[in-house]
């Protein structure tokens, strides 16, 4: 398990996290349509849960996605199904996720969620990521919208589905 990036286990042996969904305290808190609540280490794995636990369970779920702005901490809130259908709960926000660009090369970390829930974030609007951009330290990553998140995770995480 040691190079392994999809399975972190804490200092007891117990796993944390196992992608896309985690038991320790993130931004990105998640309830399933089937009652489960855990969140995700990453805003990225907020928006392929459904997908991905769809897959896996073999069946249609629902995650709603209750998360928060980097830039200002409003609420957003995201409901979203395994077919990768999603409705934005508040009707003015237009939300971006940032994805930060990983440097395995230099990553030293413990693992993977405390290096990143941190940087991979909503930011209610474009306008809020720009604001924060220009008041932070700069980050490499891409800004998605969530059309743009919706269409890539089917063709970048089918690939896990693809001989099951």
């Amino acid at each position: 398990e040691k190079n392994l990036f999809f399975l972190v286990r804490n200092q007891q042996g117990d796993v944390t996290w196992a992608f896309p969904v985690t038991v320790d305290k993130t931004p990105h808190r998640m309830t399933f349509s089937t009652g489960e609540k855990l969140n995700a280490a990453w805003a990225v794995d907020a928006i392929a849960t459904p997908f991905v636990q769809g897959r896996l369970r073999k069946e249609s779920i629902s995650v709603t996605i209750d998360t928060v702005c980097a830039h200002c901490d409003q609420p957003i809130n995201i409901k979203m199904d395994s077919d990768m259908n999603y409705k934005v709960v508040q009707e003015n926000a237009d939300p971006l996720i940032f994805h930060p660009q990983i440097d395995w090369g230099s990553f030293s970390e413990a693992n993977i969620i405390s290096q990143f829930w941190r940087k991979s974030v909503f930011f209610w609007s474009e306008e809020h990521a720009k604001e924060h951009l220009s008041k932070t330290e700069q980050v490499n990553g891409l800004y998605l919208t969530l059309d743009q998140a919706v269409y890539s995770i089917p063709i970048s995480q089918g690939a896990l589905f693809a001989l099951n």
